[in-house]
Order: structure tokens, then sequence, then C-alpha cells
């Protein structure tokens, strides 16, 4: 397949695929290239590449156009921007709409100075089933984006997509700035920046995340995924693990919310690493968060759990911060603000309900008491039968169920230790 596509590369200039009326435009069958059979398409066709590997760089989808593989999964067609012509970005997508749909592809070797896979500028297209893989941005300056930079009102919607082994300046995984992206059932894994390891939202960004995984990114400020600068981010049953932050002045292993506001519901924050705020760090913003865990993540210096620096504002609705190490399990600056209802904090390695937030013990249902994890070991956060955060059970009659995950064994929360298994789900 390599050699034929050497072939085909060097003849693009006269791949053009015949004029006719036909929906379906089959690559390579009747179009030679992938940008060959996008040029020939007309609003509401399709290009359905056959299965194999495509060296073609700088592709640009068209409004309307399904761009789609032969079996609708990554693991079938792979587009290869590491041609024998140069290495570039592998689309460049600009003022194409949410009718545009990109399936079934995985997109790797993308190199640029932003968005190494995927740019996209003032656009709303559709990615399903995709694979964004070993793409870069440079590392020295840019405004990020290994797999995906998105700027000027794009808001594409990302389904079942896996972004790994990516890298950038910042967000590794993708950069978003301005525009409104929802992502649903992602997976960000072993992507690397300087700030922002997975992903990186920013400026008037409102970014809605649904049942995303953050596993094993790297930075050093915000391992898995940061908000900033106005950012106004939703997660809901979203889960981060193994990520770390190397900054000795900063952290966030999981994520940071700075500047801009975050909300949290159903997440689970556990088992990531930095030298501040290992779970999570709120600075000069706010972050709400109902029915999460955070647990067993690792601090060098403080808050195990979450750091709130000044002028911070914070929320937590029935949620646990448990057995975390480094530091109190929630660490609030002088001049920041902690309200909570319904809460346990308990077993962090440097105090539970210590400093700004002591006063709040024992009242509105917050206790500290051991949660009665499963098997946290393994990386199950279910709750054990008599667990004091289940449902309206004492010593917390009046509260619902607290944390993220409910009562019952058996059941896996995180893979927090096979990203193999999660990899799977995407061949």
């Amino acid at each position: 397949m390599k050699c034929l596509a050497t072939i085909l590369l060097s003849i693009a200039v006269l791949a053009v695929c015949p004029n006719s009326h036909a929906t379906t435009w089959h690559v390579p069958s009747k179009c030679l290239t992938i940008q060959a059979g996008i040029d020939s398409a007309s609003y509401g066709d399709t290009v359905l590449v056959a299965c194999g590997t495509y060296y073609e760089r700088n592709i640009e989808p068209k409004s309307g156009v399904c761009l789609r593989s032969e079996s609708g999964l990554a693991g079938c067609a792979t587009i290869d921007a590491h041609t024998p012509e140069g290495n570039g970005r592998v689309l460049y997508c600009t003022w194409v709409d949410s009718t545009t749909i990109i399936e079934g592809f995985t997109l790797i070797n993308g190199s640029a100075y932003e968005g190494g896979g995927v740019y996209c500028r003032r656009s709303s297209l559709r990615f399903q089933n995709c694979v964004f893989s070993d793409n870069s941005a440079s590392t020295n300056s840019g405004r990020g984006g290994g797999g995906m930079f998105c700027e000027e009102a794009c808001s594409p919607r990302i389904t079942s997509c896996v972004f790994t082994g990516n890298s950038a300046l910042q967000g590794g995984g993708a950069c978003f700035i301005g525009g409104g992206p929802v992502l649903t059932d992602c997976v960000f894994s072993g992507n690397s920046a300087a700030n922002a390891g997975g992903m990186m939202a920013e400026g008037t960004c409102l970014p809605i995340l649904v049942r995303c995984v953050f596993i094993g990114n790297s930075a050093g400020t915000a391992g898995g995924f940061r908000c900033r600068n106005g950012c106004v981010a939703t997660l809901l049953e979203c889960t981060f693990s193994q990520n770390s932050a190397s900054s000795v002045s900063y952290g966030g292993g999981a994520m940071i919310c700075s500047s801009a506001s975050c909300a949290l519901s159903g997440c689970t924050l556990v088992s990531n690493q930095a030298h501040l705020g290992a779970g999570m760090i709120v600075a000069a913003g706010s972050a709400v968060l109902v029915s999460c865990t955070l647990a067993a993540n690792s601090a060098d210096e403080t808050a195990g759990g979450l750091y709130c620096s000044e002028v911070a504002n914070v929320t937590l609705e029935s949620t646990i911060v448990a057995s975390n190490t480094g530091g109190a399990g929630l660490h609030c600056e002088e001049g920041s603000v902690a309200a909570l209802t319904c809460c346990d904090i308990s077993g962090n390695a440097g105090g539970d309900w210590v400093g700004s937030i002591a006063d709040q013990y024992g009242i509105n249902g917050n206790i500290s008491e051991d949660p009665l994890f499963c098997d946290p070991d393994n990386g199950d956060f279910y709750l054990q039968c008599g667990s004091p955060c289940a449902p309206f059970t004492a010593p917390n009659p009046e509260c619902n169920l607290i944390g993220a995950w409910p009562v019952g064994c058996g059941g896996t929360a995180v893979e927090g230790t096979s990203w193999s298994s999660l990899k799977a789900l995407y061949r």
C-alpha cells in the first residue's frame, strides 16, 4: 500500500474524479486520493475510503460532504501526513459546517506550528470514531494543539475519538480557543505538553465533555485538562487517572481551572500526581463539583485532592475527597471561599477538615468517614454495602449518594492500570 500511495501522490495533480452525478465517491477505486474524492464531491455526497494507509497531508474537507472509511472504524483507514513530499497537517478545515462528517480514520504523523493533526477555523464539523495519534505542534512557540487545534468560533462535535501520543507547547491532545466544542465518549491518553497535556480550552470557549477519559497524560502544569482565561467548562461523568504535572511551582495533575468557571458532575479524579493540587487546582476562578470522587491522588507539597488559590470560589456537593497524600485533602488559601454540603473528606495524609473548612465539619451533612471503596487499589471506586456514603445512610440520613459511584462491588469504575483495554474499544 505504501508503494501504491507514493505513486498516487506523484500524480495527485492529475487525480481528479470524472464529472458524474454519483453520490458516493470511492477511494482509491474511483478517485485516486482522498483529496480528489472530496474535490469531486458535492453537497450531500459521501467519500468512501477503502481500508488501508494513505499518505496525504493538508487534506481540506468540504461542507456537506461525509468522509468515511469503509468500515466506519478507526482501524480501517489511516491517513499518514509523513509523505514523500514532506510533513504537514493531516486535515486543514476552514469554514466547514456541521454537515461535514469525518468518520472512522486514524490520523497520524501530522506536524505544524498549530494543530499538527487537525487545524480548524470557523468550523463546526463532526468527528466520529477517529484516532489522533503521534501528531505534533510546535513545542517551543505557537498556541498548541498537537492532535487538534480549533479557533475563531469553532464548535466541533467529537464522538468516540481517541487522542494519544500527541505533543505541543500547550494542549498536547487538543486545544480550543473560543467556540463550543462538545466531546462525548472520548479518550485522551499519553499526550504531553508544557501546559495541559491532554486538552486546553481558553478564552470564550464553552466546552462540554461527556464521559471522557483522561489517562496517563503529562505536562509541566495541568497534566490532564486546563480551562482558563474566561472559559466556561462543563464536565459530566468524566474520569481523570494517572495524569501528572511536573512543575515545582504549580501543578494540577488531573486538571486546572484558572480565571475560568468549571462545573463537574459525576466525575472521578484518582491516582493523579503533581507538586500542588494533584487532583485539581482552582485558581482565581470558580468551580462546582457535584457527586464527584477525588481519591488516591498524590501531591509533593500540599492538596493531594483539591487546591484553591486566593480569590477562588469553590462549591462541593455530595463529593468524596479521600485517601489523598501530600498535605490536606482540600486546601484553600486565605481569600478563597469554599462551601461544602453532604461531603465526605477523610483519610487524607495531611488532614481532612482543616484550615479554612474546619468549621464546616459536622454540619450540612458533612462527614469524615472511610467511604469503604470496593477495591481502590485496582481502580474500583464503587461503594461497599454499609458505606457511610450510601444514600440516606447514617451518619448522613439526610443526604443522597455521596461520590461518583454507587453501592455495589464487582464493577470497575476506573481502568486506571489498563490503557490497552481502553484502546481496544476503538479498534
